[in-house]
């Protein structure tokens, strides 16, 4: 027997993030290219940048990338 699960991606399998954040429907507080800090001191080199944001009928869904 195969197995396997099949999951949605807000994104498509086409763009390499690792991360999607959810929010509030018009929360965003950043644009697509925007350097953001999750894990470090804003004082040092960013953690992600922004790829793609999707405005999606009930929330806001931002796709990051990890930088270090």
């Amino acid at each position: 027997d195969s197995t396997g699960a099949a999951t949605p991606r807000d994104f498509g399998t086409y763009i390499d993030y690792d991360y999607v954040i959810h929010m509030d429907q018009g929360a965003c507080p950043f644009d697509e290219n925007a350097a953001i800090w999750l894990k470090h001191s804003t004082d040092e080199d960013p953690d992600f940048r922004v790829l793609r944001i999707a405005e999606l009928q009930t929330y806001t869904a931002v796709a990051i990338r990890q930088l270090r």
